[in-house]
C-alpha cells in the first residue's frame, strides 16, 4: 500500500489534506507544518522517509520559489520514484507560472480546489491518478526518440540539463473543440499577432472563433492592435467585432466556440501546454540573428515531436525563408506575413495551410 507525506504551511488545512489522503486508501507516514524557510528541508525529509506520494500544499505557501525548491529537493533524493501531488489555489489557471514550472518539473497531478472541496478532490485524484485539469494524459518513455540531427543554425546558449525521464503529452480536445496552440521561440516574433490573425481568418470562414491571450500581453499590446476596449483582467473576455478575446482561461471555459486559438507565450515557458494543441504553430523570426532560440528547440526535441509542429517564419526575406525551408527539410514550414492590419481575415493566403490543418481537426 502506498505511503504518503503531507507538507503544508497552514495547519488549518492539514485536516482536509489528511482526510483526502486517507479516503484514497493511502497510508499517512507523516505530516509537516512548514514555513517558507523550512519548506525545502521538509521535502528532503519526506523523500528520505521513503514515501511514494508527496502531497505538497503550494496554496499555503507565500513563495512559488520555495515550492519549486521543495520539488527539486525531492527529485534530487528520489527522482521520479515519488509521485508529487501539488495543491494550488482554487483560482489558479493553467497558464500561470506555478503551473508551468510544475509541469516542467515533471509534476503529473495538480489540484485546484476550494477549501470545502479539497478533501474529496484530493481523494479522487489520489485514487484515480487523473492528470492536471483532466486535460492531460501522460505516459512515460524509457528513452527519448533521437533528436533531429544535421541542423546547423547558430547554437543558442542554454543551461545544461540532466534528463532522467521523458514524458510525452498526448494531444487532446477540450469539450470537443479543436484547439490551436501558438508559441514563440522567443519574445517579440509575432506570436500574438499570428494568434489574433488566425482567429480573424477562422471567423471570416463562418466559425465561432475565440482567442486566448495572456492578460499582461493584451494590456501591453492593446493599443498596437487597435483593440477598442480597456485591457482585460485575468479570466475575463470581450467580444471584438464577433471575435471572442479571453485572458488566462482554458479552452474548456469557451465551450460556445467552434475553434479556439491559444497564445501560450514563449515556448521555453509553455512547451507542455503548447504540445496539447491539435494544431501547433511555433513562431520564430527568420533573420539570422534570431535563429539561436529555434535552433536550440530543433536540436533538443525528438524528431517525432518536431514533426507535429508547423514552423511559422515571420519577419523574413524570401532568401531567409528559403534557408529555413532547407534546414527544416521534411518539416512543415510556412512563411507568415506581418500586415499592419491583422483584422482583415479575408485576404490571408499565407495562413491557408494552417487553416486547412485546423479544418481537418474540426
Amino acid at each position: 500500500m502506498a505511503e504518503a507525506w503531507i507538507i503544508t504551511c497552514d495547519e488549518r488545512r492539514a485536516g482536509a489534506l489528511t482526510t483526502g489522503t486517507l479516503e484514497a486508501g493511502v497510508v499517512l507516514a507523516g505530516t509537516t507544518i512548514a514555513n517558507v524557510d523550512t519548506l525545502k528541508d521538509a521535502g528532503g525529509t519526506a523523500a528520505n522517509a521513503g514515501v511514494s506520494v508527496l502531497v505538497l500544499d503550494a496554496a499555503s505557501s507565500p513563495s512559488e520559489a520555495a515550492v519549486r525548491s521543495t520539488i527539486a529537493a525531492v527529485r534530487l533524493v528520489r527522482g521520479d520514484a515519488v509521485r508529487i501531488l501539488l495543491v494550488v489555489d482554487e483560482f489558479t489557471r493553467p497558464g500561470e507560472p506555478i503551473v508551468i514550472s510544475a509541469l516542467n518539473d515533471g509534476v503529473r497531478d495538480i489540484v485546484a480546489a476550494s477549501p470545502s472541496e479539497l478533501a474529496a478532490t484530493l481523494a479522487m485524484v489520489l485514487s484515480t491518478e487523473t492528470s492536471y485539469a483532466d486535460a492531460m494524459r501522460w505516459r512515460g518513455e524509457d528513452m527519448p526518440a533521437p533528436a533531429r540531427s544535421g541542423f546547423a543554425w547558430p547554437a543558442a546558449s542554454v543551461k545544461p540539463q540532466v534528463v532522467e525521464r521523458v514524458v510525452e503529452v498526448e494531444r487532446v480536445k477540450w469539450v470537443g473543440t479543436p484547439v490551436v496552440t501558438v508559441a514563440g521561440a522567443q519574445r517579440r516574433v509575432g506570436t500574438t499577432h499570428l494568434a489574433l490573425s488566425l482567429g480573424r481568418v477562422l471567423q471570416a470562414q463562418g466559425l465561432r472563433a475565440a482567442v486566448i491571450v495572456p492578460a499582461v500581453t493584451l494590456a501591453a499590446l492593446g493599443d498596437t492592435y487597435e483593440l477598442d476596449f480597456d485591457g482585460l483582467g485575468r479570466g475575463q473576455r470581450a467580444d471584438f467585432d464577433g471575435l471572442t478575446l479571453a485572458t488566462d482561461v482554458t479552452p474548456g471555459d469557451l465551450a460556445d466556440a467552434e475553434v479556439v486559438v491559444w497564445d501560450t507565450g514563449v515556448y521555453e515557458d509553455s512547451a507542455d501546454l503548447f504540445k496539447l494543441g491539435a494544431v501547433r504553430c511555433l513562431v520564430f523570426g527568420g533573420c539570422e540573428w534570431e535563429l539561436g532560440p529555434i535552433s536550440a528547440i530543433v536540436g533538443s526535441e525528438p524528431e517525432d515531436v518536431l514533426a507535429g509542429f508547423t514552423f511559422c517564419v515571420t519577419l523574413a526575406t524570401e532568401d531567409d525563408f528559403a534557408m529555413c525551408v532547407e534546414d527544416l527539410a521534411g518539416l512543415s514550414c510556412v512563411q507568415v506575413a506581418f500586415p499592419s492590419d491583422w483584422k482583415d481575415g479575408a485576404s490571408r493566403a499565407d495562413l491557408a495551410a494552417i487553416v486547412s490543418a485546423i479544418g481537418r481537426e474540426a
